[in-house]
């Protein structure tokens, strides 16, 4: 089986315990206005333009930000291969990989030695849930040579049908929460978050483990009462091992450029360390039973 993703990062330990290497899968069900990771948004191979490298030689003859934005926005075929090729600079990029199970597996494993004793590989994204299946076969192929832990770091929205596929192969979930308020989530993700939290409870209730993790936006849901709603609903579920507060930063809006996004990162504010420390203490408070990043 194939799968796309467009990055693979070793020697992480941020993504789950010990040192792992996570996988970004491409496709997310999710358009958060403030994504680090603009990449994963489409499932599909893009062209990127790394418009920081650019030397303006024209020797792809896009001598024009419109020229530019059709170059990104079409598919990849042999006369787009050929600029990207041709550029000296390396200003251009194929963002994105179609790669099956079995390749992947085997590049995961040169580093196993680093995880056999506490570490694994984690499935990351985008939302990495929308290609389920890919997961299972890669992680089904990886515990039958290896016991290496797998974990999965989701935003939730997909049908629970998804995570049916992988509950026997994911030892833990690590699980983004953006807002508990509805109306604010649909504002900053487009999207409800009822299937989110739905999706979240079942887990809990089946005795996963879970770690939760929450983006600390400024101008979206770093108020004191939007805090304390999502410590509030944290606190009933019974299998949370951590939580870890990610305070936002701009440093990826290049990225929506270099893909001609809108940059919508721009509409938010960094946090500050006082304030993040107020939220810290909102969920010390309500949550002493779990490990607090």
């Amino acid at each position: 089986m194939d799968g796309i993703i467009f990055n693979i990062q070793r020697f992480s330990i941020t993504d789950g315990p010990g040192i792992r290497t996570t996988v970004f899968l491409k496709g997310c069900s999710l358009k958060c206005k403030w994504c680090h990771n603009p990449e994963g948004l489409k499932k599909e191979v893009q062209v990127q333009y790394l418009y920081g490298k650019c030397i303006h030689c024209n020797l792809c003859d896009c001598n024009s930000k419109e020229k530019m934005c059709e170059v990104l926005n079409q598919k990849i075929d042999d006369t787009v291969k050929q600029k990207i090729k041709s550029c000296p600079a390396k200003a251009l990029k194929i963002c994105g990989e179609e790669i099956s199970s079995k390749d992947l597996v085997e590049r995961l494993l040169k580093d196993k030695s680093y995880y056999e004793k506490k570490g694994g590989i984690t499935f990351s994204g985008g939302e990495p849930l929308l290609q389920a299946d890919f997961i299972f076969e890669t992680a089904k192929a990886i515990k039958e040579q290896h016991k290496l832990s797998i974990a999965v770091d989701t935003a939730g929205n997909v049908p629970w049908e998804q995570f049916k596929k992988v509950l026997d192969v994911v030892d833990i979930f690590l699980y983004d929460i953006k807002a508990y308020d509805k109306k604010l989530h649909i504002l900053g993700t487009g999207c409800s978050n009822k299937l989110i939290l739905e999706n979240l409870l079942k887990l809990d209730n089946l005795g996963k483990k879970i770690w939760i993790r929450i983006p600390v936006i400024g101008g979206f849901n770093d108020s004191i009462a939007e805090m304390e709603k999502i410590a509030e609903f944290v606190s009933y579920l019974k299998n949370v091992e951590r939580l870890t507060l990610i305070p936002f930063h701009k440093l990826g809006n290049e990225k929506y450029i270099s893909l001609d996004y809108e940059q919508t990162m721009l509409e938010w504010k960094e946090i500050s360390d006082e304030k993040m420390k107020e939220i810290e203490n909102i969920f010390k408070l309500k949550g002493g039973y779990y490990e607090l990043h």
